[in-house]
């Protein structure tokens, strides 16, 4: 096991906040427009790689009931599931299933009581739903395999509201090539049926990362248009449909950028913070939150130009928290620490040389004691130990499918509640 070689920013190296140029976002609309994985890739995709190797799984110890790890494998068109030991974060195979067409699996999420699971398709606008087995990990398709979201629509990111939140559990997804977002009622067998009003919101460029909020005032939802460099606010309202609240406002403060993914935040006093990655510029920003309104606080800044996307939170204690980002432009993670809501401290830069390769999903489990990364180039998953006074430690690296496929393009990942 190793640990990464961190980078602690000085002062003397921060960047003043760095401002896409217009040409960018012509590049971005025009790679999200392609729906192809050749030279011009969906957001946050690494170029296609058909290398296959012949490792195994090795198989772990045997995991504790109930607690599953899922990847969406975007260039293969499939979704894996792993059984995880939850003392020690190992992850055992479990099985590979068809997610659509190939170029296209992307988003993933959860049903609320863990009875299903669901991923986007980039490539044919469709939803596969799947029934989950946590006691294994296995999955069947649903009585209704899919539900399509619009076949020219670019389904990205999906998210269900969390237990308690709301009376009735739904789900929302982007549609990244469309502008849209739609929204789903969710049964109890995890069945999804469009609201009758979808879209939702609509008129965006290229919708990409959401956010849920839930407060003593209401419910709402934050979403990142990645062309447009905006960030929306939206009222959920008890039927899942959404209200924009004001105009949107750009997701570096004074100007544009490349917003990937979103997470809210509180800390010890209560206070709530929105962060949201930049692909482009390197830089993690913050927004303070009241009753759904953005209000742009600062951008904490990287020492060159890099490409931030996923995204976790984790807790050690009420007055130990992190934002840990993954850095598609190197073998790296970055921690951020907050010592309080929406003010985090400049990033240690944790290096992972050898195992890191494109890394694109991150997962936090429960505890904040494992991290778990897709690297899109490499087909595998790494696990990571986290720790809040160094870098995390590399624990191993399994192959997102039943034996090692570099091109299988893992992109996302979730874990069971």
């Amino acid at each position: 096991m190793a640990n990464g070689m961190a980078t602690h920013i000085s002062v003397g190296t921060i960047l003043k906040n760095f401002i896409r140029m217009l040409p960018g976002a012509v590049i971005i609309v025009a790679t999200l427009s392609s729906g192809s994985c050749g030279s011009r890739n969906p957001f946050g995709v690494a170029a296609s790689s058909t290398n296959t190797g012949s490792v195994t799984v090795t198989p772990t110890s045997t995991a504790s009931p109930g607690v599953v790890l899922f990847v969406s494998n975007y260039a293969d068109g499939t979704v894996s599931s792993f059984t995880r030991n939850t003392k020690t974060g190992a992850l055992t195979f479990a099985q590979n299933i068809n997610a659509g067409a190939t170029n296209g699996p992307q988003g993933l999420a959860v049903s609320q009581s863990n009875n299903a699971l669901f991923a986007t398709n980039f490539s044919d606008g469709n939803i596969y739903e799947y029934s989950v087995n946590t006691a294994n990990g296995m999955m069947s398709p649903l009585a209704t395999p899919s539900i399509s979201n619009g076949g020219s629509s670019g389904p990205g990111q999906i998210l269900i509201n969390p237990s308690g939140s709301m009376t009735n559990q739904f789900a929302w997804v982007a549609g990244g090539l469309d502008g849209t977002i739609n929204a789903y009622s969710v049964a109890v067998g995890g069945q999804l049926t469009a609201v009758s009003t979808n879209p939702v919101a609509s008129g965006l460029s290229s919708p990409f990362g959401m956010a849920f909020q839930t407060t003593g005032s209401g419910n709402f939802l934050y979403v990142a248009d990645t062309a447009a460099g905006l960030i929306y606010s939206y009222t959920v309202n008890s039927d899942g449909t959404l209200t924009q609240n004001g105009s949107p406002v750009f997701n570096l403060g004074g100007g544009p950028g490349s917003p990937a993914l979103l997470a809210v935040g509180t800390d010890s006093s209560g206070n709530s913070a929105l962060y949201v990655t930049d692909n482009t510029s390197g830089l993690i920003s913050s927004f303070g939150l009241a009753n759904g309104s953005l209000v742009f606080i600062a951008n904490t800044p990287s020492p060159s130009p890099n490409s931030l996307f996923g995204m976790a939170l984790a807790t050690f204690s009420k007055k130990s928290q992190f934002v840990f980002v993954t850095n598609q432009s190197a073998p790296e993670l970055w921690s951020f620490s907050l010592p309080s809501a929406g003010h985090p401290l400049f990033p240690s830069v944790c290096s992972y040389s050898g195992v890191l390769s494109f890394p694109t999903g991150l997962a936090i489990d429960s505890s904040s004691s494992f991290a778990y990364v897709t690297n899109q180039s490499g087909g595998t998953i790494s696990q990571f130990s986290l720790n809040k006074t160094s870098c995390p430690t590399a624990v191993t690296s399994v192959p997102s499918e039943s034996s090692l496929n570099t091109g299988s393009g893992p992109f996302g990942v979730v874990l069971t509640h």
